[in-house]
């Protein structure tokens, strides 16, 4: 029999590169199982769990499992994040294409990514700058962050629990904590865009006549890493 081999897009690939080998893989949201389906193909992952809120996703995983002839090593679930699933390290958990404060709401409703040897990679669709919050007031450390490139630009982050809340400046919220940025071109490009949005929202500030400090502070410090990038 001849069993459906998957290719992923550039976003995804990103995010599997992250994965590590011979893990347990959850992934949230799984959509189409492209992700588990593609590991398992590539011999990177030993067994994966493959779950959705919504049954019409679901399904279409099962059949994506089924026609890769996957059935008996990834196990399809349906579940609210992570509310009926559980986690056996070693593990890595994926959540992929949410905004930024439904990946917090999951990680928060589940205690059992709170432990050794559970490893996250997260990429946020929007609201990057909460989960970065909700992620270092909770004890989870960033070790990753890098840039993917499918028509626009994702942020993915790789973080693990510690137990230890920290702090990050306004700049690391909006673009990646500092020791964990991997700073490339398309890094540079990210943040370039998001000096752009900052400079129209504060000359919208500044024709209503409210002040703009705050903006006017953090373009300066998004100004000093693209210079060190055009100097690198």
């Amino acid at each position: 029999m001849t069993y459906r081999n998957i290719r992923l897009d550039a976003r995804l690939s990103a995010v599997a590169e992250q994965v590590r080998s011979g893990v347990t893989l959850y992934d949230v949201g799984t959509d189409h199982a492209y992700l588990p389906v593609f590991l398992m193909q590539q011999g990177r992952i030993s067994r994966a769990i493959a779950s959705d809120v919504a049954e019409g996703p679901l399904a279409s995983a099962q059949e994506t499992v089924r026609e890769a002839g996957l059935a008996d090593r990834i196990e399809t679930v349906l579940s609210d994040g992570l509310r009926s699933v559980t986690l056996l390290p070693p593990c890595d958990v994926t959540i992929a294409g949410m905004g930024g404060d439904l990946i917090a709401r999951i990680l928060s409703d589940q205690p059992a990514v709170r432990q050794e040897d559970v490893r996250l990679i997260l990429q946020p669709m929007t609201k990057q700058e909460h989960l970065r919050r909700y992620l270092s007031e909770n004890g989870f450390l960033i070790d990753t962050e890098l840039t993917a490139e499918e028509g626009k630009l994702y942020e993915i982050l790789v973080c693990r629990y510690t137990g230890t809340p920290y702090v990050l400046t306004e700049a690391e919220l909006l673009i990646g904590r500092r020791e964990a940025r991997r700073e490339d071109g398309l890094f540079y490009r990210m943040v370039e865009k998001k000096r752009r949005a900052l400079a129209r929202a504060m000359e919208g500030k500044r024709r209503g006549g409210e002040p703009t400090l705050a903006e006017e502070a953090l373009i300066a410090a998004l100004d000093k890493i693209l210079t060190q990038g055009e100097r690198s």
